[in-house]
């Protein structure tokens, strides 16, 4: 009995210590920060400079369309409360025609609420960036993570809203993904 509450306890405290280290890299959402204007938005910081990502909703003509493509969300797959966020755009403030793409995974979304991507989670954040012919897939990991944010959820118009930072890695590239936001991202089921 001894020996079982002694492995309880290590492995309890090893949890927490891995919980509490992987803490110290989370990037914090901010819930009042949503760009409506858009329907994804973010600023990324890479190189040494910070880049602007958007993408404009449907409702705006694509004449007004500063970089965007499309995006969209889709609820379900292996597991039926999966959510997979997903933008194709550019950066507004780069000159080229590259495409790109971010997508935010979420294993388990029953509502609205703060989700934890890459650290010990299961869900993860990934920036896809053309770098002068060589795509390159930024991701969360063990490491990098960061949190969404989840502010409007709504099952019966299929629509979601919400907030998003993380820091992510490719080789030994690192960027930084704040003040992002989604706004009225239509879902299929």
């Amino acid at each position: 009995m001894k020996k079982i509450t002694f492995i309880l306890i290590t492995i309890a405290s090893f949890t927490y210590s891995c919980t509490k280290e992987n803490s110290k890299n989370i990037i914090k959402v901010n819930p009042d920060k949503i760009d409506s204007m858009n329907a994804f938005s973010a600023n990324i910081s890479m190189n040494n400079s910070v880049k602007y990502w958007k993408t404009s909703p449907a409702n705006i003509t694509q004449s007004k369309v500063l970089g965007g493509v499309d995006y969209f969300a889709v609820r379900g797959g292996i597991n039926k409360n999966e959510l997979t966020l997903m933008s194709f755009g550019k950066f507004v403030n780069d000159t080229s025609t590259n495409l790109g793409r971010l997508t935010i995974f979420i294993n388990n979304v029953v509502d609205t609420g703060t989700y934890e991507v890459g650290g010990i989670s299961n869900n993860y954040g990934i920036i896809s960036i053309d770098d002068n012919g060589i795509l390159e897939h930024y991701s969360t990991n063990q490491y990098k993570q960061g949190l969404v944010y989840i502010s409007n959820y709504d099952s019966l118009n299929n629509k979601i809203s919400g907030s998003f930072n993380f820091n992510a890695s490719y080789n030994a590239k690192e960027i930084s993904i704040n003040n992002g936001s989604f706004f009225d991202v239509p879902f299929k089921q």
